[in-house]
């Protein structure tokens, strides 16, 4: 079995998986603590190997497990299954690289991977294999927060991800917000799609990150939802990179 960990902006992800059959998932809640990560060892002994994502500094559990397992930090000269033709492969996010491979591998190319988290990223492989590279534009929670901190009386509005799909005409400054930052996300995604697929015709598309069920709901393109793309996509690298003996 693996260890699998994403380290994002906001939050800690973690999986276990037996070869390529997905045990368990979650989050970390406490980062600086080291009991979760001890008891996730604990409760599925033997752990031989595992993955660490980074978009930010290492947490301390971090050195922990790379006490107790195998571990191979995902970074740009990790070897992958897709070819990396990205002009500044070290400033590339270590999420948007696994969400890239998980795409490519489990849906096939060309493939635009799209990522609704803290940030709305878009990632192509084309039918060669190769990473090109995609866009980065503000997630659904980063709108609403800043235009409650950047204006002088906009309030902040929190968003559910289980609201039903949003009017297209705010009746008050709350439905307004989450009109212009919600179904403006969709409108996003919804255009960049065709402006792929005007391209690539072939083109197939899989969303995941936080907002992704929400978002797969209210766009008409159709497109595939695999909230925990990255975790797999995380496991197929290190497979790749230390198969079983």
């Amino acid at each position: 079995m693996q260890l699998i960990i994403d380290i994002g902006n906001s939050s800690s992800k973690f999986a276990i998986f037996k070869d390529d059959e997905l045990i368990d998932s979650g989050y970390l809640i406490n980062e600086n603590c080291l009991a979760e990560i001890t008891e996730i060892l604990k409760k599925y002994h033997p752990l031989k190997k595992s993955i660490i994502s980074s978009v930010r500094e290492n947490p301390p559990f971090v050195s922990y497990i790379k006490d107790q397992l195998t571990t191979l930090e995902l970074s740009h000269t990790t070897p992958l299954p897709v070819k990396l033709s990205y002009n500044s492969p070290e400033t590339l996010g270590r999420d948007r690289i696994a969400g890239a491979v998980g795409a490519s591998v489990l849906y096939g190319n060309p493939i635009l991977s799209i990522d609704a988290g803290t940030c709305i990223t878009f990632d192509f492989v084309n039918k060669k294999g190769e990473y090109l590279g995609g866009s980065i534009s503000p997630g659904i929670e980063l709108r609403l927060k800043a235009m409650h901190q950047f204006t002088g009386k906009l309030p902040y509005v929190k968003f559910d991800t289980a609201t039903s799909p949003l009017p297209l005409i705010g009746k008050n400054t709350q439905e307004c917000l989450l009109s212009g930052a919600v179904n403006g996300a969709a409108f996003e995604i919804d255009k960049s799609i065709e402006n792929y697929k005007e391209q690539y015709p072939a083109l197939k598309v899989v969303i995941c990150g936080g907002d992704a069920t929400f978002l797969a709901k209210a766009i008409k393109n159709s497109i595939f939802a695999d909230p925990l793309l990255v975790l797999k996509g995380l496991n197929i690298i290190l497979q790749y990179n230390v198969p079983e003996k």
